[in-house]
């Protein structure tokens, strides 16, 4: 892909911002050695710094995950690697390659107020989501439409987010934590350490799950795809068996299909017969419209593509509680538990006022 986009003239500058945005320096700076592209001076000075930080917070996340399991071992509670450092293993061969902005694991649900309290006692992190000071009532409402809590270590600013679930939506794939930790593997990584992550299936599944709810507006989603076709290829009619079963048939096509088509590889025929069933082209179109916009999606797109890869009820449960109360509410009006219900009476007014100010124009006084 780095070679079309070189070869249709694009500027450098264009160029290392799409890298930046679709969180693939790493893999850029390995396609232009290859290739022997030279840029300026300037660029490639810009570029080796840009790789040096990324690979440099990349052992920032290992150091902190070993620090992590270390604490959690001696509390007994299990937890599994997602994505980051596992996956960039996995697929490279390197702890490191694989660019990540945060640390992902996975507990189980009936732990997480103890993992917190390990994290912020012992580890000096802080809350993030839900925010310091929320009340139990909040919390509990918070957890019910997310799949993670979040939290910032303020020293080596690592986000972290400790995952009960793979999709906050209800959904066939939150498998138990039990039979997620019967089924996981060892991930050798750098640094002489060993971490639990999922299998090879569940990891195709988690991978294009995640993508496709999210829209696939990184390129490095659809980059992971690629190199799991290249490398680890699957028993497809196994790996769609389970993947109806785990409700993530639709997902697992199109994410594969969109890997073999940004990456000119070859599409397995087993895919190829599911996607003409399951009609996927304008998700494919929406999908490269993402890559060449570098923005997030809308809220309105979020909950379509949420629609489309979750169990409908389900889906519009969580909607339906987001839209009912705004968490963002619960920091800016401190109610007790006992007054939690004037939160449904308070959104009309606070989405009125964010819409309102919103609206003024820069510069404009508030009265």
């Amino acid at each position: 892909m780095a070679e079309r986009l070189l070869a249709s003239g694009i500027k450098m500058p264009s160029f290392i911002k799409m890298a930046k945005w679709h969180r693939l320096v790493p893999q850029v700076c390995s396609k232009l050695k290859q290739l022997q592209y030279k840029p300026s001076p300037g660029i490639s000075s810009e570029m080796n710094q840009l790789e040096y930080r990324i690979r440099r917070k990349a052992l920032k996340h290992l150091a902190m995950l070993s620090k992590i399991s270390n604490q959690l071992d001696k509390h007994k509670i299990r937890f599994i690697v997602l994505k980051g450092s596992a996956l960039s293993q996995l697929i490279y061969n390197d702890s490191a390659q694989r660019q990540s902005n945060d640390i992902d694991i996975l507990i189980d649900r009936r732990d997480v107020e103890k993992v917190e309290s390990i994290l912020i006692e012992n580890l000096n992190f802080s809350q993030g989501v839900p925010f310091s000071g929320a009340t139990a009532r909040q919390k509990e409402f918070i957890d019910s439409v997310r799949k993670d809590r979040g939290y910032f270590h303020q020293q080596d600013r690592i986000i972290l987010e400790v995952h009960w679930g793979f999709t906050a939506v209800e959904h066939p794939i939150n498998r138990s934590f039990h039979d997620l930790w019967q089924s996981t593997i060892k991930a050798e990584l750098q640094l002489n350490q060993t971490f639990h992550t999922l299998p090879m299936n569940l990891l195709w599944l988690y991978q294009c799950q995640h993508g496709a709810e999210s829209g696939w507006y990184r390129l490095r989603w659809i980059n992971d795809i690629a190199m799991l076709l290249i490398y680890y290829p699957p028993d497809w009619d196994s790996l769609l068996e389970q993947a109806s079963e785990f409700g993530t048939r639709r997902s697992l096509i199109e994410g594969v299909t969109l890997a073999a088509s940004v990456y000119n590889l070859p599409l397995p025929s087993q895919i190829e017969e599911q996607g003409k069933a399951v009609q996927i082209g304008n998700e494919i179109e929406e999908a490269r419209l993402f890559l060449t916009r570098m923005q997030l999606p809308s809220p309105m797109e979020s909950a379509r593509r949420s629609f489309r890869h979750a169990p409908k009820t389900k889906a519009m449960r969580n909607l339906l509680k987001n839209i009912l109360i705004q968490p963002g509410d619960f920091e800016r009006i401190r109610l007790p538990n006992g007054l939690f219900f004037l939160y449904y009476l308070i959104r009309p007014f606070s989405l009125l006022a964010r819409r309102t100010k919103s609206q003024r124009p820069r510069g404009t006084a508030t009265p």
